[in-house]
């Protein structure tokens, strides 16, 4: 009897154990955030809720990930034992859930909030950045200023003061969840009136900002740019 007791309590052990290692929930990737190299997060969205879905912790063993599940837009399930801290989570797995073509237009939608007007500061200034869709994983970037009577001035070509000599302007596509882009321009970020190449690179974050990184020959700007309503 107290060997058949024994089995039964191990039995039962071993049925909570795979319970929890099966629980896991599907949602929609909202942000992707590479913070330091110490961890990586994506924000998946189930639901109402958002959830903190660590991709890589130094503190916690590394996850198996399966697919691209950290583009925003994309469909991920994520497995775990156990939810910290509200909606922190640190999966054993996480898959991407593919799509059907049917899933397109909902798919472009996501991605599309990059679009909009956002707003940074540099050197006790304004600046301005309009994402706009215009055609399928294309995006354009348009830069501006505080202009006259409060107005936002766009620098959308060479006549209103951006030369691009590669484009008619700067274009952005996504990329492992950011939107990405290069350019070649003569007085973006620089009066030296020398031809330089531009990398453009905006990354949606957790606190619902935006990064905004412009790497160029020799130097990398960073700005969190909040969006405007």
């Amino acid at each position: 009897m107290r060997k058949i007791a024994i089995c039964l309590v191990l039995a039962f052990l071993f049925v909570g154990f795979a319970n929890a290692q099966t629980k896991s929930m599907t949602g929609t990737v909202v942000s992707a955030e590479e913070g330091t190299w110490r961890y990586q997060i994506i924000g998946v969205k189930v639901g109402n809720k958002e959830y903190f879905v660590y991709t890589f912790s130094t503190l916690h063993p590394e996850p198996k990930i399966i697919g691209n599940v950290r583009e925003v837009g994309r469909t991920a399930q994520f497995f775990y034992t156990k939810i910290e801290n509200g909606n922190e989570v640190f999966p054993t797995k996480i898959i991407e859930v593919k799509k059907s073509n049917t899933s397109t237009k909902k798919t472009t939608s996501d991605t599309c909030k990059f679009c909009g007007t956002w707003k940074y500061r540099e050197s006790q200034s304004n600046f301005y950045l309009k994402i706009t869709e215009v055609g399928t994983s294309k995006f354009r970037l348009v830069p501006g200023y505080d202009g006259v009577r409060g107005q936002i001035a766009w620098q959308e070509n060479e006549e209103s003061g951006l030369l691009i000599t590669n484009a008619d302007g700067i274009y952005l596509k996504p990329v492992s969840g950011k939107l990405v882009g290069s350019f070649k321009s003569t007085n973006f970020h620089t009066t030296s009136g020398a031809e330089r190449t531009y990398k453009i690179t905006c990354q949606l974050k957790l606190n619902g900002k935006m990064a905004y990184i412009v790497t160029s020959e020799g130097f990398t700007e960073r700005y969190e740019a909040t969006k405007m309503k």
